[in-house]
């Protein structure tokens, strides 16, 4: 499964390119599904039912991405969207 969706991304490089010179979205993307696979099995382990994992995960999905959009809206108006103004990367 991860060969055929890496093959299709490798043949359309503009896919979910929207931001040329970046690969945020598709990095997220990415992200987002290693993490309900991996959230998904953790589930699973403790409820021992597919059904309550893949609710639990997705109710979990939505909420979390909500609260992400959320936290990134903020911090872009509290800091401008770059790293150099909360000090991390300043140059002295």
């Amino acid at each position: 499964m991860f060969r055929k969706i890496k093959n299709f991304l490798r043949k359309d490089p503009e896919f979910l390119d929207l931001n040329p010179g970046h690969e945020s979205l598709r990095k997220v993307i990415v992200w987002r599904v290693i993490v309900t696979l991996l959230s998904t099995c953790i589930a699973y382990f403790f409820l021992r039912e597919l059904t309550s994992s893949l609710q639990l995960v997705l109710i979990e999905g939505v909420i979390i991405t909500i609260v992400h959009y959320i936290f990134e809206e903020y911090w872009e108006s509290k800091y401008g969207g770059n790293n150099e103004s909360c000090g991390s990367n300043r140059r002295t």
